[in-house]
């Protein structure tokens, strides 16, 4: 009897230790948007260029002409990216395109996740921008 009580307590015990460093480490959704991602549509509209890769707190990545980034906090399925940073590069014909990428970026306050894509949405629910790996 005493044996498989001690079994039974090791167990809970474990399971809990298990429970508590996957809290702390950010176990679940959160982890899995690490990595490069590649923009594919931005406001609506089809892009090509914008690329953002998590990190260990952070968002890094180029808006088609300048680099960019910033701190990246998730809880669940809420994001908070910035305030972002960036170089002042000019590129002829990119720069609506990284400022539209940009904004959405900072807009985001939630996100979802699916196998090989990534959307970044706004409070009510809308789409800011849609990536793929």
């Amino acid at each position: 009897m005493r044996l498989a009580s001690r079994i039974q307590h090791s167990a809970l015990a474990a399971a809990m230790v298990f429970a508590f460093g996957c809290v702390m480490a950010g176990c679940g959704k959160a982890e899995d948007i690490t990595g490069a991602w590649l923009a594919v549509e931005v406001g609506g509209n089809p892009v090509r260029g914008p690329t953002i890769a998590f990190e260990n707190g952070r968002v890094s990545g180029s808006g088609g002409c300048n680099r960019i980034s910033g701190p990246a906090a998730t809880s669940g399925s809420d994001i908070k990216l910035g305030p972002l940073i960036s170089t002042r590069m000019f590129c002829e014909g990119k720069m609506e395109i990284e400022a539209a990428f940009i904004a959405a970026l900072e807009a985001a306050k939630t996100f979802e996740l699916g196998a090989e894509a990534l959307a970044l949405k706004d409070g009510s629910g809308a789409a800011l921008a849609k990536f793929t790996r």
